[in-house]
């Protein structure tokens, strides 16, 4: 019997990582899958049971035609032979062998590597009709599987993890160790609250508490928490550098100041930082709960003189 086995993992994931191999793989995924009221036997007490989308096995009919140089030819699969052409085989006097000659799609996954006694398959499956990647393949045939690229399933799979990476080295940076004290940390408040406010986070009592649920929506959906955090610090940037630029707010000397009234609102912290160090600080000042107040001010006063210019 040829060694066929579907590729299924645990949750029955689009994604798989593979190896590299010294011998090309085809991975094989049915087209037409369809939710269904059927669950994979053994997660039906799950919370979330896997519903199945297609047959646990289905069977490809083992022949088919390809193209070449134009002209169809016929092409079958016989267990163990290199050979897939009909002609080569009826000429190497190669006979189907109904018992053997199975090829099943085992939860609509089928992966077969090009080595040993499954060459044959490999090719076959390659050439197929219904193989929707299939360059050599008969106009209007019926998609009946594609092809899966699995290196580039494996590098989304990397950049998922990069982000996730991305949002937790964030996140780490708001709960510090207090040093000469085990299991005793402290919090960036501030910025956890933002955030919360942000994110709409239900209030809960403690910092740590919020932190864990901060970190459980920015795992559960890493690149709409870096988007929203990367978004609401660009808008805020574009209002802080607007509002200069027009007359509302001075960041001249050490102080950031509302020029109609002179009165001073911030002390930088970086007494000699540049323009963009100052911006920028002054875009983390108006994002606490202590800049919230001089932020609708500077809003409202930005607005005014929106609407003044067009005058």
């Amino acid at each position: 019997m040829t060694a066929i086995s579907g590729n299924i993992n645990g949750r029955l994931s689009n994604k798989i990582s593979m190896a590299k191999s010294k011998y090309p793989t085809l991975v094989l995924e049915l087209v037409h899958r369809r939710p269904s009221v059927f669950v994979l036997q053994g997660t039906e007490k799950n919370p979330e049971p896997d519903v199945l989308d297609c047959a646990s096995e289905y069977m490809l009919r083992t022949t088919s035609v390809m193209m070449e140089k134009g002209k169809r030819v016929k092409i079958r699969y016989i267990a163990g032979s290199e050979l897939f052409k009909l002609d080569d085989q009826v000429k190497q006097d190669l006979k189907p062998n109904p018992l053997q000659d199975i090829i099943y799609f085992t939860f609509g996954r089928l992966s077969v590597n090009r080595e040993g006694l499954n060459i044959g398959l490999y090719d076959f499956l390659s050439n197929h009709e219904g193989n929707r990647d299939n360059p050599n393949r008969p106009p209007n045939a019926e998609d009946v599987f594609y092809q899966i690229n699995t290196e580039a399933d494996a590098e989304s799979s990397l950049a998922d993890l990069d982000e996730t990476a991305e949002v937790m080295n964030y996140l780490t940076t708001l709960r510090k160790p207090v040093p000469g004290k085990k299991k005793e940390f402290t919090y960036d408040t501030e910025k956890i609250e933002r955030l919360c406010k942000m994110l709409g986070v239900v209030p809960v009592e403690s910092d740590a508490e919020k932190l864990k649920i901060l970190v459980a929506t920015g795992v559960g959906n890493p690149l709409f928490f870096l988007q929203l955090i990367n978004a609401k610090t660009a808008d805020l940037r574009v209002d802080v550098v607007t509002a200069r630029e027009m007359g509302v707010i001075s960041i001249d000397g050490e102080s950031a100041s509302f020029i109609e009234n002179g009165e001073n609102f911030y002390k930088f912290k970086n007494k000699n930082g540049n323009y963009d160090a100052r911006i920028t600080e002054l875009v983390e000042y108006f994002s606490t709960e202590a800049g919230e107040m001089n932020l609708s001010i500077m809003e409202a006063k930005l607005e005014f003189a929106k609407e003044k210019s067009l005058q």
